[in-house]
């Protein structure tokens, strides 16, 4: 079995973890990697470059190390052992996609910190974690305090698994907890609640959950964790894993009622990837491969179906007015504007460039965002279904179909597939609703005429600074997008 130990570092607690990892090699030469990418961030992570003092030594016999590439080592053993690989790993920030820790957090994110064996990828893994006996724990896997250590552990199937469930210990940890078509649903906080919770008021939580359980005929896995760490200062930032979202959030200076709106659209996104990449994925990204880049052009499904049904089902639960989900659509719509980028990169082309800079600003004008427009496109299909099928179908029986058909059991799916999927559910696919994808396009004729057939009335105004500006002139709350579900 393989064995990993994460506690402070001995010589630099407030800067860094300490890091052993015990694993059983053959004779001959084996490949040791660190992770160098993360799932739900498609672009270089180089987490080796927060390491340091890294000594790889074998426990019987002497070890020939090799570094190669900046993540990838060599290993050459004269016979079959046990190997010993102890390093420091400096924490530098907090987000949801990082690790760190203080005298209030022990917060780890599995995939940063942790090298592995690709030969030895599928076997169990043993974590053990050295933080107080007295705090509380949230996370995804089970956990164990063994007294005898005065240590915690943790169980993984897999590296795969371990990867991808990140944890947090804190002295206290707020929990919520439900039960929704037989799965248990947690919620765990770090920090100042917002003001609902405050008042034990998840009612909203506890409605958009439940409904995209329902609409989607069921829920993956037998548990869910909602793990939030609440920060003084402004922050907005989520990942999806397998069976846990881990979100950091920080109110600022906004209101109470923007912020807990933050919250929630962003819980609602998060749990939609449960179906939508952590169990329905691209054959680009099954499985996924730590190693190097993951090229993948579906980032118009991956990410922006999910924006787009993270506001969606806020609203078709009820937890939101029309007036919030218009509101998002025309913000989607005003980005999308005033992008010059829809000129020179196509939503294709902008999920792959991800790897390049899709998560900051870049070159003004070279790509789009893969969650904005690909919003924007999830939103025009879904009007096309529902107008071809006179409110018979939706987007909801494209997604239900296609975790039926390409869910991480069987095999990944396509952009083809994808497009299929919609044509057999709405009986057509119209070549122009497939180029807004393919090609760089103006979005603009074909979203007015989407937001004129389920009866809001629009225009677009030019400011005198020349920035383009979509404004409501009448919202319907009972409109056609409504009838989804007839």
């Amino acid at each position: 079995m393989n064995q990993y130990y994460i506690g402070p570092s001995l010589s630099d607690p407030e800067k860094a973890f300490q890091i052993e990892i015990h694993l059983d090699i053959p004779e001959g030469v084996s490949d040791l990697f660190f992770p160098y990418w993360r799932p739900g961030r498609y672009e270089p992570g180089n987490f080796v470059k927060w390491s340091r003092n890294l000594v790889i030594q074998g426990e019987i016999e002497s070890l020939n190390v090799q570094k190669i590439q900046p993540n990838h080592w060599l290993l050459k053993s004269p016979a079959a052992q046990r190997i010993k690989i102890s390093y420091e790993w400096c924490f530098h920030e907090l987000n949801a996609g990082s690790s760190f820790m203080s005298s209030e957090l022990f917060y780890v994110n599995p995939v940063n910190l942790f090298c592995f064996l690709s030969q030895s990828e599928q076997e169990e893994i043993e974590l053990l974690i050295e933080v107080n006996e007295g705090w509380k724990y949230a996370g995804g896997l089970p956990v164990n305090w063994q007294q005898d250590k005065k240590r915690w552990l943790l169980k993984a199937s897999c590296f795969d698994q371990l990867a991808d469930s990140p944890f947090a210990f804190a002295p206290v940890i707020s929990k919520f907890q439900w039960i929704s078509e037989e799965v248990e649903f947690n919620c765990h906080s770090i920090g100042q609640l917002p003001m609902p919770w405050r008042e034990g008021d998840y009612s909203s939580m506890i409605q958009f959950t439940d409904f995209q359980v329902k609409m989607m005929n069921g829920f993956p896995v037998k548990d869910y964790h909602y793990i939030f760490i609440f920060t003084p200062h402004r922050m907005r930032h989520g990942v999806e894993h397998c069976n846990s979202t881990m979100i950091v959030m920080g109110q600022g200076d906004v209101s109470d009622e923007v912020f807990y709106d933050e919250i929630l659209s962003i819980a609602s996104h998060e749990l939609f990837h449960t179906w939508n990449v952590k169990y329905c994925r691209p054959k680009d990204l099954l499985p996924y491969d730590f190693t190097q880049s993951q090229y993948s052009g579906t980032g118009f499904i991956t990410e922006g179906i999910t924006t787009y049904y993270g506001e969606l089902m806020l609203w078709q639960s009820g937890v939101w007015s029309w007036e919030k989900m218009a509101n998002c659509i025309l913000d989607w719509f005003n980005i999308h504007l005033n992008n010059p980028g829809r000129f020179s990169s196509s939503l294709i082309d902008s999920s792959i460039d991800t790897w390049i800079d899709g998560y900051v600003k870049g070159t003004p004008g070279r790509k789009v965002s893969i969650y904005n427009e690909g919003a924007l496109l999830a939103f025009l299909t879904d009007v096309f279904i529902i107008k071809s099928t006179s409110g018979k179908k939706s987007l909801d029986d494209v997604m239900r179909a296609m975790l039926l058909n390409f869910n991480t059991q069987t095999r990944g799916y396509t952009i083809d597939d994808y497009w299929h999927t919609v044509e057999d559910i709405a009986g057509a696919v119209p070549s122009q609703l497939i180029s807004l994808c393919s090609q760089p396009e103006d979005y603009a004729s074909e979203v007015l005429t989407a937001l004129e057939w389920i009866e809001q009335k629009c225009r677009i105004n030019t400011s005198e600074s020349g920035r383009l500006e979509v404004v409501a002139i009448a919202l319907q709350e009972h409109n056609k997008l409504s009838n989804r579900h007839c």
